[in-house]
């Protein structure tokens, strides 16, 4: 019995083995095809943006790349505050669409996958400033500040003087012209929601960078400061106060800085000031800058040529009184309005100066240019611009200048004061003994003071331009406006251009002092014992103005000369 229960178990053993043997043959054939028809696919979710930043207003859109499912994406957003999700069922597009200012996550989720974009609004607008405006942009480059937003935008700049702003619709364009500073603000919106942003910008040019580069241990730096106002304190016991209030210290803002040179330091042959300093600018030249006291023992005789930056707004009294430069330049759109007392007084080695450019010079104070001018060197013309309104007693006087013009301006509104006058020993004529100056050109004179021209015996040629009012010169006995002015022989001539105001109203003083235009044409006391003066023996007349306008004056003591030898002009001799 034993041993058939042994073949009975031996026997299911063997079946039992052939089985699994035949079920692992199975399973190995199955196997050829790569894994069956049960498998589980993988499925993957790829977003094309993941981090995006809208202004409010505006709108993206983000799709989805779905693989290895049939299901549906879904999107919402985690704060419907700063953005909105708008998308079509099916669609993996959705629409982002900024609603208010924050940030939010928006979610893309399928098949229990969770893909996420982060937003970012940061307000009402977004700000995109050129690459060349964040760093130190160079004089003749320009850059855009440029806005996007649904809203009104206004640019505005703080200062123009290194770089000027043209707007078009959302966008500035900066154009630099100088070492500088300037600060753009970005107005969005109006009123109360109006948001506000600022661009902070530095220029810079080769002009500033030259001086910069050689201004080590010459220069000392004073600042400029203007006192901040603030509200009075409330008094102890009025509406509003809170017992005794204690002192508030005052408060300044650094305007600019005023130069001077380092007391013993070396200077270089070409001296170069410079524009900026420690982000503020140079606006002042100290009193005395180099004033050279001491003609035996000079202090600043090394330096042959001065350039003075733009930023500059005057010249101190006393600057170059005496010095020995040869050349003064002065960068070009300069902001200077005033030359102060004696700024250039005896520069006796002065060949080169142009003050032409100087389209904001308003006044040159008393004695500027007394005993300047290299004599011998300068038969160029020297131009006073027209924006000069006053030019002060004895500005020109022994000065080396042999020609000198005042800018033509047709706008009789403007006009310059020339201040004379022989009540003091230094308060004398503008011209007063010019000895040096042979031609003048007088354009929009509105007040020509006593004694202007004094001793300016070597003028040859004296010419009015056509705006000039008779009047401007008073009469002879109130100011002597030409006393002694012209060339003992007489051969000073007088020329009246265009259709000449003085030329047609000069009028008759009576009992031999001449002309009503400070004895313009001269003069004849000899009844009184005083020799006649200033007989100008010629004069030409613009062809501009007709024969029948001019004054019965000049017909008088004139005669037209058949010809003329001056193109445009008709020439008139005294008679006999």
């Amino acid at each position: 019995m034993n041993k058939l229960k042994r073949a009975l178990v031996l026997i299911a053993s063997v079946v039992l083995v052939m089985a699994l043997a035949l079920t692992v043959t199975a399973c190995g054939d199955s196997g050829s095809g790569g894994g069956g028809d049960n498998e589980t696919p993988k499925i993957t979710v790829t977003l094309d943006k993941t981090d995006v930043t809208l202004i409010v207003g505006d709108e993206t859109t983000v799709t989805a790349t779905v693989t290895g499912t049939e299901e549906q994406i879904a999107f919402n957003s985690d704060n419907v505050d700063v953005a909105i999700v708008q998308y079509e069922e099916g669609s993996k597009t959705v629409t982002i669409k900024a609603v208010g200012r924050g940030e939010t996550v928006i979610h893309a989720k399928v098949a229990g996958i969770d893909k996420t974009v982060n937003v970012n609004v940061p307000g009402d607008y977004k700000l995109t400033v050129s690459d060349n405006l964040k760093t130190t942009a160079s004089e003749g480059a320009t850059g855009t500040i440029t806005v996007q937003s649904n809203k009104d935008v206004a640019f505005s700049i703080d200062d123009t003087r290194a770089a000027s702003m043209a707007v078009e619709g959302k966008t500035a364009t900066i154009s630099v012209k100088h070492a500088g500073f300037a600060t753009v603000t970005v107005t969005v919106g109006e009123g109360d929601t109006a948001q506000t942003a600022k661009v902070e910008m530095s220029f810079t040019d080769e002009w500033n960078d030259a001086a910069l580069a050689a201004e080590e241990g010459l220069f000392e730096y004073k600042e400029l400061k203007v006192k901040v106002e603030t509200p009075e304190t409330v008094e102890d016991g009025e509406e509003g106060s809170e017992g005794e209030q204690p002192p508030v210290e005052d408060e300044y803002i650094v305007t600019g800085y005023e130069i001077s040179l380092v007391e013993g330091a070396f200077l270089p042959e070409v001296l170069r000031i410079p524009a900026t300093h420690n982000g503020k600018y140079v606006t002042a030249l100290k009193e005395d800058f180099m004033h050279e006291t001491d003609q035996a023992d000079l202090k600043y005789d090394t330096v042959k040529e001065i350039y003075l930056p733009y930023s500059l707004t005057a010249v101190a009294a006393n600057a170059f009184f005496g010095s020995k430069i040869n050349k003064v330049y002065f960068q070009e759109d300069s902001y200077i309005t005033e030359f102060k007392t004696q700024a250039f007084n005896t520069m006796s080695e002065l060949t080169d100066i142009s003050i032409a450019e100087l389209s904001r010079l308003k006044t040159i104070e008393r004695g500027v240019f007394w005993g300047a001018g290299k004599v011998g060197a300068w038969n160029k013309m020297f131009t006073v611009p027209k924006s000069v309104t006053l030019v002060g007693f004895g500005a020109f006087t022994a000065s080396g200048f042999e020609k000198i013009e005042f800018e033509a301006d047709d706008n009789p509104e403007n006009g310059v004061t020339l201040q004379g006058t022989n009540a003091s020993p230094t308060d004398v004529g503008v011209f007063f003994s010019a000895t040096n100056l042979k031609e003048l050109y007088l354009r929009n004179i509105k007040d020509w003071q006593q004694c202007i021209l004094q001793l300016a015996t070597s003028l040859e040629l004296l010419s009015i331009d056509e705006v000039t009012e008779a009047s401007a010169f008073g009469s002879i006995t109130k100011t002597f406006g030409f006393l002694y002015a012209f060339k003992a022989d007489g051969s000073t001539v007088i020329q009246f251009e265009g259709n000449n105001k003085v030329a047609k109203t000069i009028k008759e003083m009576g009992a031999g002092f001449g002309d009503e235009c400070g004895g313009m044409l001269g003069y004849d006391l000899t009844a009184a014992g005083v020799p006649p003066a200033n007989l100008v023996n010629t004069i030409y007349i613009s062809n501009d103005t007709a024969d029948a306008d001019i004054s019965a004056y000049i017909k008088k003591i004139f005669e037209k000369a058949e010809t003329s030898d001056k193109d445009g002009y008709a020439k008139w001799t005294r008679k006999a």
